[in-house]
C-alpha cells in the first residue's frame, strides 16, 4: 500500500506544480511574439500520438510544448506566435493561443 500512496503523491506533486506554473504564468507573465522552429509527432506502442511544436522566442530561447492535433495542424513552420514567459526566468513559457 505505501508504493500506491507514494505514487499517488508524486503525480498529485506534478500536477500542482504544473497548475502553479500556468497561475503564475497568468499573473506575471509578459507577452512577446514568437516563431515555430520545428513539429513532430510521436506514437507509443499502443499507436497514440501526442502532437509538439518548438518555439523560438527572446534571446533564441527554444522550448518544445505539447498540443493538441488541431493546434499542430494550424500552426505552420516558421509562423508567428505569442508567447507568455517570465521576465525573470524566460525558459518558463507557453504559446499563449
Amino acid at each position: 500500500m505505501p508504493v500506491i500512496g507514494v505514487g499517488v503523491v508524486w503525480i498529485t506533486g506534478k500536477a500542482l506544480g504544473r497548475y502553479l506554473q500556468a497561475r503564475t504564468l497568468d499573473r506575471f507573465g509578459e507577452i512577446t511574439e514568437g516563431a515555430i522552429e520545428d513539429s513532430w509527432v510521436d506514437q507509443d506502442s499502443d499507436g497514440d500520438k501526442t502532437h509538439y511544436v518548438a518555439y523560438e522566442f527572446g534571446d533564441g530561447i527554444q522550448v518544445a510544448q505539447k498540443v493538441k492535433r488541431s493546434v499542430y495542424e494550424q500552426l505552420p513552420l516558421r509562423s508567428h506566435v505569442p508567447v507568455r514567459y517570465l521576465p525573470e526566468d524566460p525558459t518558463i513559457s507557453r504559446m499563449d493561443l
